[in-house]
């Protein structure tokens, strides 16, 4: 299975494509003063290079603004089960983003046990 996620941030619009869990590309592109516009470059530019993708799953600030994903979540699950994928044994995230800071906890499954933002 193919799978496209899409991370809408405030200052960096970032895909990641995965074949059956293994990261095969990545990319990322400054945001622009719409988000929308980047997000739907950045997914026109993968789609170009990787005609078979079977979910697409959006995440950020701009997570809503993408009609083709399939499933919208939020960047707090995206970044638990990210760093549970890289590494089981993490239990603490901290996200410095554009415009915002956050310390999130995860549990020994990569659920989110705490935000402080």
């Amino acid at each position: 299975m193919i799978s496209l996620g899409l991370d809408s941030g405030s200052s960096m619009t970032k895909a990641v494509l995965l074949e059956d869990m293994k990261i095969i590309d990545t990319k990322m592109i400054p945001t622009s003063i719409s988000p929308r516009k980047s997000l739907e470059a950045l997914y026109r530019e993968i789609k170009k290079q990787h005609k078979e993708i079977d979910v697409i799953v959006t995440t950020g600030y701009g997570r809503n603004l993408l009609d083709q994903a399939d499933f919208k979540i939020t960047e707090i699950t995206c970044h638990a089960a990210g760093a549970f994928f890289m590494n089981p044994d993490c239990d603490t995230i901290i996200d410095i983003g554009g415009q915002d800071s956050k310390v999130i906890t995860i549990d020994d499954l990569g659920c989110v046990e705490s935000i402080c933002q």
